[in-house]
């Protein structure tokens, strides 16, 4: 038999849930005339073929922002949250969308010497309105860009307190090149040559990016550790900028103490006085309770009453959550990249063929999720370990009716409790764990195929109660919410002799 020698071409592949996509939501003006607010997540500062040439996140970005625009776009949030950095050259290039010159940082590596890194000049592509939202595990290139757009008050940086703080740059060196023996294969060290700092010489490192306005931060074991909280970070240091470095933006959408004075007073009002902030700050509490408690009873009634109440509380969260989600919400158009747009197509078309024959996949579980049609038309799968259980332990007889009408066999409310509260402890939900799970529903008493059909229509159920599974974009994802509103206010009054707040939206 004849044999074939084929070459294969290594190359770094971006897929397209990790590339940029955003939408535009339209809020209410004070003028009557709703305000476009578009929003782009940026996971990363990704870059894929030689210099960019098959993706790269400038490029997307303004494939993005050019089809917001071609309608009207009134301001725009670029949302970093939890953004690790990437592609220094692609922080400079987004920056160039938005600034016509200036210096995007300066860095100083093991010669001593300070170096800038001037932008290219020309006419940005967007001089709206910008607000860049950040968290506290957004790092190196995020805290370049936010740097810059903070620097040259070009955008409002609003989010955590402040950014994850790195301020340094790593690079590989292969050791048998530092000993001239290229054919010894030596290994390869990673170490820190580079500091980086603001155009203003103000350090990055350990300090991160101050937000101009300041959200109340997510909090979760592990999530808000920065990096002075590291052993052994380098510490932070300042250096002189060179003679002539001013920021880039002046005039009427430059950054302005009078501006944050007034968009930090319309955000304080939100705080105090919408609903979601309100449901924020008890699940806030929710988690803080549950992760603080060291000691806890060995009593079986004490530990039931504790549990309880804690499912109450969680129940009691989720239901205004619902509330809020469904009754508050801002028209939105999503927005994708052509080529992400045009593969997603692609894989539908080739998915709706699969689901139109004999077993269809809709609903059906399958290798650890299960298909669902989202409310923008297109089919998603929902990982089972993606979905928290037990917070749907207030729905226990909604998921007991599902249960029965699939299953052609009666399950109690008392049913659904159990499989909730013991299917939440799986450390992997796949199809045998889960069935396996609803199996003991009924005493164990049904057949395999009806245990099927029953945990299927369980699971189509969860949809039903928790609109979010079906939607394109988060029902109410608080920060972005306000960053949307800082937006708008922004775009309500573009000068900064008077800055008029819109008032905020009450339910």
């Amino acid at each position: 038999e004849a044999l074939a020698e084929i070459s294969l071409e290594r190359s770094r592949i971006v897929l397209g849930s990790d590339r940029a996509h955003g939408a535009v939501s339209e809020l209410a003006g004070t003028t009557g005339i709703p305000r476009r607010i578009g929003w782009i997540s940026l996971p990363s500062f990704y870059t894929a073929g030689e210099n960019g040439s098959l993706t790269s996140v400038a490029r997307d970005v303004r494939e993005l922002i050019q089809q917001m625009t071609a309608t009207r776009l009134d301001g725009l949030v670029l949302d970093l949250r939890d953004n690790p950095g990437g592609a220094l050259n692609e922080a400079a290039a987004l920056s160039e969308l938005f600034l016509p010159r200036g210096i995007m940082m300066l860095s100083r590596g093991l010669d001593g010497n300070l170096k800038e890194h001037p932008l290219k000049e020309g006419e940005p592509l967007y001089n709206g309105p910008l607000v860049v939202l950040t968290s506290a595990l957004s790092a190196s290139a995020s805290e370049v860009f936010a740097g810059a757009m903070k620097y040259h008050r070009r955008a409002v940086i609003a989010g955590a307190a402040s950014t994850f703080g790195k301020g340094t740059m790593q690079n590989y060196i292969e050791v048998s090149r530092m000993q001239g023996k290229e054919a010894n294969d030596w290994g390869t060290l990673r170490l820190t040559t580079e500091r980086f700092y603001l155009p203003n010489g103000q350090s990055v490192q350990r300090t991160g990016i101050p937000a101009d306005i300041i959200f109340p931060e997510l909090e979760a074991p592990g999530r808000n550790r920065r990096e002075a909280d590291q052993p052994g970070a380098f510490p932070a240091e300042t250096v002189l900028p060179p003679a002539g470095v001013t920021p880039a933006i002046t005039g009427a959408f430059a950054v302005s103490e009078l501006l944050l004075t007034r968009l930090n007073q319309a955000v304080t009002v939100d705080f105090k006085d919408l609903p979601e902030w309100n449901l924020f700050r008890q699940e806030q509490e929710l988690r803080r309770h549950s992760i603080a408690r060291e000691h806890r009873s060995l009593r079986l009634e004490v530990r039931r009453k504790e549990w309880t109440e804690q499912l109450t509380a969680w129940e009691a969260a989720r239901r205004t959550r619902r509330e809020i989600t469904e009754r508050v919400r801002y028209p939105t158009q999503s927005y994708d990249i052509a080529t992400v747009l045009a593969a997603r197509q692609t894989h539908q078309a080739k998915l709706r063929k699969e689901n139109t024959g004999e077993h269809p996949l809709l609903h059906r579980l399958n290798q650890g999720s299960f298909m669902v049609e989202t409310d923008g038309g297109n089919l998603r799968k929902l990982r089972l370990d993606m979905i928290d259980f037990q917070t749907f332990s207030g729905d226990t007889e909604a998921l007991a009716l599902a249960f029965s009408n699939g299953a052609g066999h009666p399950a109690s409310a008392a049913d659904m409790a159990i499989f909730l509260r013991e299917i939440s402890l799986l450390e992997h939900k796949t199809d045998m764990t889960v069935l396996a799970t609803a199996r003991r529903i009924s005493s164990g008493t049904l057949d395999e195929d009806a245990v099927r059909r029953g945990t299927e229509s369980l699971l189509h159920r969860l949809t039903e109660l928790n609109g979010d599974m079906l939607r394109e974009r988060p029902g109410l994802d608080i920060p972005l919410r306000e960053s949307l509103r800082i937006a708008a206010a922004w775009a309500e009054r573009p000068t900064n002799s008077k800055l008029e707040i819109p008032p905020p939206e009450h339910p």
